[in-house]
């Protein structure tokens, strides 16, 4: 799909489908899905949890192709992965895990882009977006996402409002000093573009 057919999407939403692509390449309006993200996060831990009971309780089960194989208690389990095949395993659930983060971040971004209405027509700088996927890839929890989502939206309505230097400070605060800031916030004063 171009993103010039993109019909019936207001300009806020096709400047964050272009930052999107920009940022890692795959463009289309599932991934702005975050109800997608969140029910195959939840398909993952259930069938990861139904498989770990079926060991304790019946001896086994393999999970392969989307299809659960219960075995009996003659049957012997899958032997045990080679170091590669440990190591693509676990490459591709952390890969799973950053597209799902960073689909959950740009669903928030689009939710807070779908009322606006215009938008500069300057655009983030490359830069910025890759470093900015680099860290919404890492961020897992619910509530940071719609934050970083937040972040997003607010470049794409204002390039320039967040440096790389504040997403670099911002990645690095715990929730007890997001928390704390927020605080703050309510009270700094302003006067004519100047804070104090």
């Amino acid at each position: 799909m171009e993103i010039k057919d993109l019909a019936g999407i207001n300009e806020p939403l096709k400047r964050l489908i272009e930052v999107i692509a920009e940022g890692f390449g795959a463009v289309s309006r599932p991934y702005l899905s975050k109800k997608n993200a969140e029910a195959k996060a939840y398909e993952i831990r259930v069938i990861s949890e139904a498989m770990a009971e079926s060991r304790k309780l019946l001896g086994g089960a393999d999970y392969e192709d989307g299809k659960v194989k219960m075995m009996g208690s003659s049957e012997t389990p899958s032997p045990i992965l080679s170091l590669p095949e440990r190591v693509a395993n676990r490459s591709e659930y952390q890969e799973l895990r950053k597209q799902q983060n960073i689909e959950s971040v740009c669903a928030n971004a689009a939710e807070e882009l779908a009322n606006k209405s215009e938008i500069p027509e300057q655009k983030p700088e490359p830069e910025w977006i890759n470093h900015f996927f680099d860290i919404a890839e890492k961020i897992s929890t619910e509530d940071l996402q719609y934050w970083w989502g937040r972040i997003l939206a607010g470049e794409i309505t204002k390039p320039g409002s967040f440096s790389l230097r504040t997403l670099e400070i911002l990645k690095n605060l715990s929730r007890q000093e997001a928390e704390n800031f927020v605080e703050l916030g309510k009270y700094v004063l302003s006067e004519k573009n100047k804070a104090f």
